[in-house]
This record gives structure tokens, sequence and C-alpha cells, in this order.
């Protein structure tokens, strides 16, 4: 567990974390800037007033950030679809481009086939 002083509002704390100190620090910064930020567009507001505002902000926030998150989740799950199935085409084609190709070959053995035959016919009259 880690101690990590930090201050918010003109207010020093001393908190008990598991988490980085690093992040402690970042995360108390921002809240005091959104609450200094508030309290400086409207200097009759009371702190807890400003304070209140910030965490609205920083939900709202929260919120849209797993909304866009949400929505990057399912155009990911959606290319990756996509990628599976034109995969699966591919391989299709490929199967039709190689049955396709043998064809081709049988042929040009069948055409040269006839093409000895009527040599041969013609060299034998």
């Amino acid at each position: 567990m880690n101690q990590v002083k930090v201050s918010i509002a003109r207010k020093d704390y001393l908190l008990q974390t598991t988490e980085e100190e690093r992040y402690v620090v970042e995360l108390s910064r921002t809240l005091d800037k959104k609450i200094r930020d508030i309290m400086d567009s409207d200097r009759t507001l009371p702190l807890t007033t400003a304070c209140i505002l910030a965490g609205m902000d920083i939900l709202d926030e929260k919120a849209k950030a797993l909304g866009e998150s949400d929505n990057l989740r399912y155009q990911i799950k959606k290319y990756i679809d996509e990628a599976t199935k034109a995969e699966a085409k591919v391989e299709e084609l490929q199967k039709k481009l190689e049955k396709l190709e043998q064809e081709n070959k049988d042929l040009w053995n069948e055409i040269n086939l006839y093409t000895l035959k009527e040599k041969l016919d013609d060299d034998g009259k």
C-alpha cells in the first residue's frame, strides 16, 4: 500500500492506495484543475458545488469515452468478421482457380493430342 500526498482545491490529502504514485498525483491534478476552472468561471460558487460540478464533468467524460470505446470495439468486431468472410471467399476463389487451371491444362493436352493425331493421320496418308 502506498501513501501519496496530493493537493486538491488548496487542501492537502494523504491517500492510501495500491496505485502508482505518479498515477494518483496525475488524477489529483486533473481534479484540482477542473475544480479551479469551475470556481474561476463563477467566483460565487461554494467549493462543494464546484466539486460536484467537477465530478459530473469527469463522469460525463468517462461515459462518453466508454461509449466511444464500445463503438470502436463494435467496429473492430465488424472489420474482423468482414476480413474472415473475405478470407473464406479468397480461399473459395483460389480453389476455383486451381480447378480452372487444371481444366485449362487438360484442354491444352487434348488439343495437343488432337493436333498430334491429325499430324499422324496426315503423315499416314
